[in-house]
């Protein structure tokens, strides 16, 4: 199976891994699975970071691409395709992280880890 992890996801996996649900973290830790970590959500940890919103977030950025490796989970470069997929999508729905991860879950065929039910509104599957 092939998971994409949104943001929460992976902070939570190197963070706080008893706010995972069982479910997602026996995925995660599943070596035969493809778990693929989006460059937006490098780019979301550091801004919200940076804004001091996410101030746990500071390890893993700074340990950034060798969590990754030490988790086993790929990067997933964001591309125009992705880009185009995430302008197709309603109006209403304004987080840019939020529509590009879920662009990327439906180009790339994935299915997102994450607790945050918006992305039902995307047409993505999502797992919890």
């Amino acid at each position: 199976m092939r998971f994409l992890l949104d943001t929460h996801t992976l902070l939570w996996y190197d963070t706080a891994k008893a706010l995972l649900s069982a479910r997602v973290l026996a995925l995660v830790r599943n070596r035969s699975h493809e778990v693929y970590v989006s460059s937006i959500t490098a780019w979301e940890l550091a801004i919200k970071w940076k804004l001091g919103r996410l101030p746990s977030a500071r390890n893993l950025l700074e340990e950034y691409h060798s969590s990754l490796q030490v988790y086993g989970f790929l990067e997933l470069p964001f591309s125009s395709v992705h880009a185009l997929q995430a302008s197709r999508y309603d109006q209403e729905h304004k987080d840019p992280f939020d529509r590009a991860l879920a662009a990327q879950a439906q180009v790339e065929q994935l299915t997102l880890l994450s607790k945050d039910e918006v992305f039902d509104r995307f047409g993505v599957s999502r797992l919890w």
